[in-house]
């Protein structure tokens, strides 16, 4: 099950929870506070979006310190919650049956591939650089449907010196 892991205190880690020693439970520390004499914080807008709209909530903290929430549905579908709340990713967006259903992310040089359903919700740019990404998906042919998502196939290619036209 996707997001279904728990720590040794069994709090669901993929919603957030981490265990609190001083109120002996799990919380979500951006929605409450460990301390005893907290003051009430209000919770993260983006983190309450995604799991109000089905979403199961990862907070993954970088080696940095700092940290990121990460929004999964049911459908295999990763947004980042702040993307996810803009409108910028959404379920479905990566979702596909069949090669036919992707398409290059609309953008000048794109890394992701999408469910062209969903190419709509996008805005192609007026201009961009003539510079040629080897990783970046240019054509829907690019795109593949593998284990129900959509798939850049250029991803790993590194190296080419090609430039826009060739």
């Amino acid at each position: 099950m996707i997001g279904g892991d728990r720590d040794e205190h069994g709090c669901l880690i993929a919603a957030g929870y981490s265990w609190c020693d001083t109120k002996q439970k799990c919380i979500r520390i951006f929605e409450e506070n460990c301390t005893e004499n907290a003051t009430a914080q209000i919770a993260n807008p983006a983190s309450v979006n995604c799991i109000n709209n089905g979403g199961q909530l990862e907070i993954v903290t970088a080696d940095d310190g700092s940290q990121t929430g990460i929004c999964t549905f049911k459908d295999g579908t990763i947004c980042e919650e702040w993307a996810y709340f803009r409108g910028e990713c959404f379920e479905g967006l990566y979702s596909c049956t069949s090669d036919a259903d992707c398409m290059p992310k609309p953008g000048c040089h794109p890394h992701e591939c999408i469910n062209s359903a969903y190419a709509g919700n996008f805005t192609q740019p007026d201009a961009c650089t003539m510079m040629f990404d080897c990783s970046a998906a240019y054509q829907n042919s690019d795109c593949a449907c593998i284990n129900h998502m959509c798939t850049n196939k250029n991803l790993n290619n590194k190296g080419c010196t090609e430039t826009a036209g060739q």
